[in-house]
């Protein structure tokens, strides 16, 4: 017999942290884009950030019997883990299919982010109207993750 690690509790905690911290970051980024002009890299960020946690998710469900485990450790009946974590990606995936398609970008496929100031470069600002449905999109996926 092996020694027990625990190890389903381990990745169950990771799934649930990574889910949880996507939300948090999701919400903050959507009451930004609510309250006013967002800049180019939050957005950008945001879409970075969701495919690497969607990736780190993807490989952790793969993990032998962790939907089992989750199901029976959640200890909720009516839950159907498996249907729940599918329809979260499937969230992530939306953001980022938002993000990918009404990102601006000019006739080569280069995004249009940010100009050179005399210092830096600066972000491209986008009003609330402009981002009306990737919060549409954020709101889908936050739902999602309780």
């Amino acid at each position: 017999m092996a020694y027990p690690t625990g190890m389903l509790a381990f990745v169950l905690e990771s799934i649930d942290r990574t889910a949880a911290s996507t939300k948090v970051n999701c919400q903050n980024v959507r009451n930004e884009a609510a309250a006013g002009n967002i800049p180019s890299s939050r957005i950008l960020n945001l879409f970075i950030e969701l495919r690497q946690n969607r990736v780190e998710l993807a490989a952790a469900a793969a993990t032998p019997g962790i939907g089992a485990y989750a199901q029976a450790a959640k200890n909720l009946p009516g839950l159907d883990v498996v249907a729940e974590f599918t329809a979260m990606l499937a969230a992530f995936d939306a953001v980022t299919a938002w993000i990918n398609a009404n990102f601006p970008k000019d006739g080569s496929g280069f995004l249009l982010a940010q100009t050179l100031g005399a210092d830096s470069p600066v972000d491209r600002m986008f009003s609330p109207a402009q981002t009306a449905g990737f919060r549409t999109a954020l709101d889908s996926l936050i739902a999602t993750i309780t």
